[in-house]
């Protein structure tokens, strides 16, 4: 029996050093059980505290909801010179409106589309800041989403599974952006991104779109290009 317990134990201590090896590898860093247990260990403000005119924090999900709770940390990442893109889930497309991802609510989708005007782009009209700034729609039934900080020292993607409402039923990585399994993913929400349809820009100190206040925008900004990249890999935007 002892002799089984020890080969057992040897065994187990193997695997752990073979899973460890592995997320080594891919770059992952850490495993959140939960939306809860991320936003206790890694504070949103301490990612972006570092940021500057050749930083990046893209974020491409659903709503976004939660997301627009950080927008005093997203200012003062502008105010810095940092580029801050921002896609959310169109709530004019069928997925909204045919209610293919059930925990996904509309009025989740208007209180992030509202929190962004008052907050973010009315703030960029007044102020003027020194960063950009730019929200894009897409019509993608995603039920995950993708934070990728490209900060001074900060090179990291969030990468969340979402299977319910409830911050309990979010499972979410944090990957090394310069490692096999960040880079890939953020290179896949990239694409999202470089495909979303543009519906408020602002750069240069001036607003070149603004759907969400009644303005129009030039056919040409559903874009194919990603926008300017600050400097580090992947080419997010």
């Amino acid at each position: 029996v002892l002799f089984r317990s020890r080969t057992l134990l040897r065994e187990e201590i193997e695997q752990l050093e073979t899973n460890a090896g592995a997320c080594v590898r891919f770059g992952i860093v850490r495993i959140f059980s939960s939306r809860q247990e991320l936003d206790e260990k890694s504070q949103f403000s301490s990612l972006v505290s570092h940021a500057d005119r050749k930083s990046l924090i893209q974020i491409v999900g659903m709503s976004l909801f939660h997301v627009m709770n950080q927008a005093d940390c997203m200012r003062q990442a502008i105010e810095r010179g940092a580029h801050v893109n921002l896609c959310l889930i169109d709530p004019d497309s069928a997925v909204v409106r045919q209610g293919l991802i059930p925990e996904l609510l509309q009025s989740d989708i208007e209180s992030a589309k509202t929190t962004f005007i008052t907050r973010l782009g009315s703030w960029v009209k007044d102020s003027k800041p020194l960063g950009s700034l730019e929200l894009r729609y897409h019509s993608i039934p995603l039920p995950q989403s993708c934070a990728t900080f490209q900060c001074g020292t900060s090179q990291r993607v969030f990468w969340e599974l979402s299977f319910g409402r409830d911050h309990t039923q979010k499972r979410v990585f944090e990957l090394s952006l310069d490692r096999t399994l960040g880079s890939d993913i953020s290179n896949r929400f990239n694409q999202i991104w470089t495909h979303a349809r543009v519906v408020f820009s602002y750069s240069g100190r001036h607003v070149a779109v603004d759907e969400l206040s009644g303005g129009k925008s030039p056919a040409s900004l559903v874009d194919d290009t990603p926008a300017p990249n600050p400097g580090a890999k992947p080419n997010p935007a």
